[in-house]
């Protein structure tokens, strides 16, 4: 119900009368009016607390720690699954992502999301950015961009997402300009389809 704190020196007794008071109406919510009188006595009032109701977010990410499962997140909200990203802090001895050697950076390995158009991969990149800055890796992120079926360039490029291969971006930013001008949704060339990007997130 709540919890005992102490942020100055009191005696022994009064404070295990406290403590014998706690578990007494711990288990009694019917008792709850009669410690918020007691609480505001002299004394008790600095000693007693009532624990504060955190706020539940819309969306929850969850980490599996099952061997099995390592390195697997999980996005829902408080009716359905989101999503789901897997990813590892990896160490790049080449220059096939960043143009540079020897680094350490978060590699996403997979990301899906179960509804579109919600922003749970955006949500994704953002939590993978804090993962990355948690373990050193300075907001370094990396990934490979393939799927014929649904391509994910023009949203990892608007992201901030870059590649190497600067001929690819230069079209990827060209539809992203075209769609913004006609105020309408990108549509991806059937070319993307076929691309496979060593793609990574521009350092902050």
């Amino acid at each position: 119900m709540f919890n005992i704190y102490s942020h100055k020196t009191y005696s022994k007794t009064y404070l295990k009368f406290a403590d014998r008071f706690c578990n007494m109406i711990r288990n009694k919510p019917q008792n709850r009016f009669k410690t918020k009188l007691l609480c505001q006595i002299n004394g008790f009032n600095s000693i007693l607390q009532y624990p504060k109701n955190k706020k539940i977010p819309e969306r929850l990410i969850y980490e599996h720690k099952n061997p099995e499962s390592r390195g697997w997140f999980t996005m829902f909200d408080k009716v359905d699954v989101l999503g789901w990203m897997k990813g590892e802090v990896m160490h790049i001895t080449k220059a096939d992502f960043y143009p540079m050697e020897n680094y350490n950076t978060y590699f996403i390995h997979r990301l899906n999301a179960a509804t579109y158009g919600i922003n749970v991969g955006s949500d994704f990149i953002k939590f993978a950015k804090k993962l990355s800055i948690k373990n050193g890796c300075e907001g370094r992120i990396c990934l490979v961009a393939a799927n014929s079926n649904r391509p994910p360039h023009i949203f990892y490029r608007k992201m901030g997402f870059d590649c190497q291969d600067t001929e690819k971006m230069a079209l990827l930013d060209k539809l992203i300009e075209r769609a913004a001008l006609k105020q309408e949704n990108i549509k991806t060339p059937q070319i993307c389809e076929h691309w496979v990007l060593n793609m990574f997130l521009k350092k902050p």
